[in-house]
Order: structure tokens, then sequence, then C-alpha cells
């Protein structure tokens, strides 16, 4: 339920950020999937997440008043369902740690370069 407008302060100034979000992407519940916002700008990533209107025009606007971070990755994963309803499902859950270490994996590459 966050817009990511909200968070427009949050990217100015920023080398890099990591969202981390519920993404539909017609596969089975608990996968994981990484992308860039060009990824799905260019259609070349199939996946719908719930902001992904919002971040990509967050990301457009942040771009015309410079303030747009050099490099953006999405990590997101496949929900059962994207009803009301709070908490993880077991299948997301699952795959917590999984998306931690990728998220490690994306700042850890990004301080090395």
């Amino acid at each position: 339920g966050t817009s990511i407008c909200d968070l427009m302060d949050e990217l100015h100034g920023r080398r890099k950020v990591v969202v981390v979000d519920a993404v539909r992407g017609g596969q089975k519940p608990g996968t994981l999937f990484r992308f860039s916002p060009e990824d799905v700008a260019s259609e070349a990533v199939p996946a719908d997440s719930l902001h992904q209107v919002g971040l990509l025009e967050t990301l457009r606007l942040a771009e015309l008043v410079d303030c747009r971070p050099e490099q953006v990755v999405i990590i997101g994963a496949q929900p059962y369902d994207t009803g009301f309803g709070v908490g993880l499902t077991d299948a997301v859950e699952a795959v917590v740690p999984r998306a931690v270490e990728m998220v490690r994996k994306e700042i850890d590459g990004f301080h090395a370069d």
C-alpha cells in the first residue's frame, strides 16, 4: 500500500535503489524475479508489479527533476493472491532468505564497482 511517489525524496542522491515487491509474472507462487525498469518499459520482462506503474512514472519524474538514481533493480516474488490480507503465504515466506541474498548481492556488487 506504499506509494513510490511518497519516496521521491529518498531517491534523490542515491546511486542505486533496490525495490523489493510482489510481482505478478504468471509463474507459480514464490517464484523470484530480478529486473530493471528498463526491462519492463521495453516489455522484455512480462511482469506486473502491484506498484509498477507508480514506480515507472516516479522514475520518469525523478529523471525530469534530476534526482533519478543511476541504477534501479527490482527483486520481486510471485504472490499467491494480491487481494486484501496481511502476511506472506508459505510459498513466498519460503523464498524470503533467497530474496535477501539477491538484495545482498546487488548491494555487494555495487560497492565493488
